[in-house]
């Protein structure tokens, strides 16, 4: 439906827009004449404009202050949940101050796919992300399970990552993925795991017998894992990351 037109995708991070910036969109749509606004699977807005009006609709937000992408997804938007905050018996501790806060401090635009879930409930899937951060019992601790971009095969980080680390650790991991997707991405031991182990969604993540191989970050630094069920034991405060 979106292939005979502009496509205009604009991130919400987290699910999460303020009114003035959803107010702002929907004068800069109404004034390009936009007709159909749809969510994405991420949490992003997808605009259809025509040919005509694309370059006005992205004048104005950029006026707004608002990224947007036109016909392209190099900079998935972050995805929370957020959104089931109240709808479900959550963990306790995760509160929209601390999504917010954790959302605020990414100062830089991440390509690769972030998840922030909480662990206790099954609005928002776990696993559809390269970085998935799943909150622990623990207060402000969670889980991280990795998959390296064009592969399908889950690595489960070996500790707990705090809240305020998490955009740090981002940038680090998705800075060595970029520097090293030669080795990494789609060599023949991603492709023999998935021959093998191959990963369902809807299950969690299930031990990959991969041999050894260049594809790994560090050795040590990512293990393949097991899902949430076989948990981390207990939280090392300010753990001291691979890289």
């Amino acid at each position: 439906m979106f292939r005979k037109q502009p496509v205009l995708k604009v991130n919400l991070p987290g699910g999460i827009v303020s009114a003035g910036d959803l107010y702002a969109l929907a004068l800069a749509a109404e004034a390009a004449g936009v007709e159909q606004v749809q969510l994405g699977n991420r949490q992003q807005l997808f605009l259809k404009v025509s040919e005509r009006e694309s370059a006005a609709i992205g004048t104005r937000l950029n006026e707004a202050g608002l990224f947007y992408e036109d016909g392209t997804d190099q900079f998935p938007n972050l995805l929370s949940s957020y959104v089931a905050e109240g709808v479900f018996d959550g963990s306790g501790w995760l509160s929209e101050g601390l999504y917010k806060d954790i959302l605020d401090a990414f100062t830089y635009r991440p390509r690769l796919k972030i998840n922030l879930v909480d662990g206790t409930q099954t609005f928002v899937p776990f696993f559809t992300g390269n970085l998935n951060f799943i909150s622990a019992p623990v207060n402000n601790y969670w889980y991280l399970y990795v998959r390296f971009p064009k592969s399908e095969i889950m690595y489960r980080w070996k500790g707990l990552v705090y809240s305020q680390d998490i955009p740090r650790i981002s940038r680090l991991i998705e800075h060595s993925v970029y520097h090293n997707r030669d080795r990494i991405m789609g060599k023949p031991c991603t492709r023999w795991c998935m021959r093998r182990k191959p990963f369902s969604p809807s299950r969690s993540p299930k031990n990959c017998s991969c041999p050894p191989s260049p594809c790994r970050i560090t050795k040590g630094s990512i293990k393949a894992g097991t899902g949430t069920g076989s948990a981390f034991t207990g939280a090392r405060k300010r753990s001291r990351y691979p890289f």
